[in-house]
C-alpha cells in the first residue's frame, strides 16, 4: 500500500471510529464553534449536524455551567493543562436538559498553536436523577415526607448562620411526637394517621 492510499485508508478509520461511536464526539473550534459532531451527539442533543455547526457550543450549554467550562477552555489553550473532564448541562433542541460527562482535549499544529478540541460526551441524565433521588430519600422520611432530623439539622444550622449574620432575631420550634414508636407499635404504620400529625 503507497502512502497515498495508507492515508486514505487511515481518514477512513477516523471517520468510522468517529462517526459510529456509541458516545457523542465532536471538533469544536477555539471559539467554540462545532466543527464536526457524530451521529450520536445529534441524537442526543436533537439537532442535526448541519443545525449544530451553525451554533457554538456556549449556545447550548446551561448558563450555570458556563463559566467553569470557559475556565478550563482558557487554561488548554494557555498550556496549563492537557485535558480536562466535568459533568454540566446542555439543552436539548426541544429545550430539555440533558446532563452529560464531557471529556476534551486539544489538537495543536507543528508550531503549537491551538487547531480544535476533540469532545466526548456522555449523557448521564438517568444517573442525575438517580442521584437527586437518593439524595432526596436521604433526607426526607419515606412515609411522611417531611425532612429527616440530619436535614434539619443543616437546614437550621444554615439558617442560624444566616440570622447572625443580618442580625435578625430568631425563634427555633421543634416539635416532637413523644413515643411515637409506641403509636406505630399499637396502631401500625398508617399513614393517614401520621401525615395528621405532621
Amino acid at each position: 500500500m503507497d502512502k497515498h492510499n495508507l492515508f486514505q485508508h487511515d481518514q477512513r478509520l477516523f471517520f468510522n471510529a468517529f462517526q459510529y461511536a456509541a458516545i457523542g464526539m465532536a471538533l469544536v473550534a477555539p471559539n467554540g464553534q462545532w466543527l464536526m459532531a457524530n451521529k450520536a451527539l445529534c441524537n442526543l442533543i436533537g439537532y442535526s449536524e448541519e443545525e449544530l455547526l451553525t451554533l457554538t457550543f456556549q449556545d447550548i450549554t446551561h448558563p450555570d455551567d458556563l463559566h467553569e467550562d470557559l475556565l478550563y477552555v482558557q487554561k488548554m489553550l494557555s498550556g496549563e493543562i492537557d485535558t480536562y473532564q466535568l459533568e454540566k448541562r446542555y439543552f436539548h433542541k426541544d429545550g430539555s436538559i440533558i446532563h452529560i460527562l464531557l471529556s476534551v482535549s486539544l489538537v495543536k499544529d507543528n508550531a503549537n498553536s491551538p487547531l480544535y478540541f476533540i469532545s466526548q460526551i456522555q449523557n448521564i441524565t438517568d444517573r442525575k436523577l438517580l442521584e437527586g433521588e437518593l439524595v432526596r430519600q436521604a433526607s426526607e422520611d419515606m412515609l411522611t415526607g417531611v425532612s429527616n432530623r440530619r436535614r434539619f439539622y443543616d437546614m437550621a444550622a444554615r439558617e442560624i448562620i444566616r440570622g447572625g449574620r443580618y442580625s435578625d432575631p430568631m425563634v427555633i420550634l421543634m416539635l416532637d411526637i413523644d413515643h411515637f414508636k409506641s403509636i406505630n407499635d399499637t396502631f401500625g404504620h398508617a399513614r393517614v394517621m401520621l401525615k395528621s400529625g405532621v
